[in-house]
């Protein structure tokens, strides 16, 4: 078994160099895209809050209301302050009843299991998704988020989004919408950049043939 890239430490030149062997389709997006640059958050509780205020919603309105409520909350340091704060509150900045509640919950297991979210680092990804899908509000997607944008894992597949679903079917000329079997066949030639090739899916997404 190959041993898992860490996102942070892979160059755009050891991308090409790794596509251009393995999978010659995702070599050319690569090209076409060009070097990405993002940053992490390695906050836990903000990555997860931020998820939580992204979910069902565009980019833009995402980013307006967790503006708001950073603007509320002044910081992410202290997750014991952000419970128990009543749904009409919430609602002043932008927060629906239902992400209210997810909030609370995030913020009360983030407190009841302070030990476990310092250790969770060192944990595998599948321990971290079987912790984080506790949480009210926090389904497999959410985690798979959380992996590689907050801790930065290289080695994470999304196998349920639909983004990268769509863009395996464009890029590899598929009939249809790859399933979880399917994807998880496709990606053996991704690893082990399995969040990098996503990352480039993504942003290809964007960009018209």
């Amino acid at each position: 078994m190959k041993k898992p890239a860490n996102l942070r430490n892979t160059s755009y030149g050891e991308l090409l160099e790794h596509f251009s062997e393995n999978d010659f389709q995702l070599f050319r997006v690569l090209e076409k895209v060009g070097p990405v640059e993002f940053e992490l958050t390695p906050n836990p509780f903000q990555a997860l809050v931020e998820s939580i205020l992204s979910q069902q919603v565009s980019t833009k309105s995402a980013d307006s209301t967790i503006e708001k409520v950073l603007g509320f909350k002044g910081d992410y340091e202290h997750p014991e302050d952000w419970r128990g704060i009543s749904r009409e509150k919430w609602r002043e900045y932008g927060v629906s009843r239902q992400k209210a509640s997810y909030l609370d919950s995030l913020a009360e297991f983030f407190c009841e299991n302070t030990s476990e979210i310092k250790a969770m680092t060192e944990w595998s990804n599948d321990e971290i998704i079987d912790f984080l899908v506790q949480i009210k509000g926090i389904g497999e997607w959410t985690a798979h988020m959380f992996l590689m944008f907050s801790l930065g894992r290289g080695d994470v597949l999304a196998h349920g989004d639909l983004g990268i679903r769509s863009m395996s079917q464009r890029v590899y000329g598929l009939e249809g919408l790859p399933g979880k079997a399917e994807l998880l066949e496709i990606s053996k030639n991704w690893e082990p950049h399995l969040t990098w090739a996503q990352i480039y899916l993504w942003r290809y997404s964007r960009i018209k043939d």
